[in-house]
């Protein structure tokens, strides 16, 4: 699998387009790439008012007014608590929650993690092979969410349907 540099001269009609073969990413650079991504998105949700770290996006949680039962069962759960029953409050046994087990972490090539951003580009595919290349691009171009899973109330709340209960 190889890395291609579109060259193009000055003047496109005295020679043509030429493909060069490049070396795969190293490490380093899928970190700086990874690093201006995170940036880029932060800065994008701060210009659209949505900073995480912004203590005035902290509001009401309008599921604890319509039905506090859920909401206590939401809570319970981010909690890591037992919600119902003789031992509810209790604190649940969660995968993770050994403190000495080993931190994994990914020792792929050309993988990078930084602050819940996730980078593989480790992933390349003969321009001869049509049919992996429009798998791969299939799966890169996919919603985030099925669009036939939605489905939009009266009330304009959205109602996501999942694949299994």
């Amino acid at each position: 699998m190889v890395n291609f540099c579109l060259i193009a001269s000055a003047d496109l009609r005295q020679s043509p387009l030429d493909f060069r073969p490049l070396p795969p990413p190293t490490d380093d650079e899928v970190g700086v790439v990874l690093e201006r991504i995170a940036a880029r998105v932060q800065h994008l949700l701060k210009r659209r008012g949505l900073d995480p770290s912004d203590a005035d996006l902290v509001r009401t949680d309008p599921v604890v007014e319509e039905s506090p039962a859920l909401a206590g069962i939401s809570s319970a759960s981010i909690r890591g608590r037992i919600a119902l029953g003789s031992r509810a409050g209790a604190r649940g046994w969660r995968v993770g929650d050994d403190p000495d087990a080993p931190w994994v972490l990914s020792t792929a090539p050309r993988h990078a993690h930084l602050t819940g951003f996730d980078l593989h580009a480790n992933v390349a595919v003969p321009a001869a092979d049509r049919a992996r290349l429009e798998h791969l691009c299939r799966y890169l171009l996919r919603p985030a969410v099925a669009q036939g899973r939605l489905r939009l109330l009266d009330d304009d709340r959205i109602v996501l349907t999942l694949e299994t209960a």
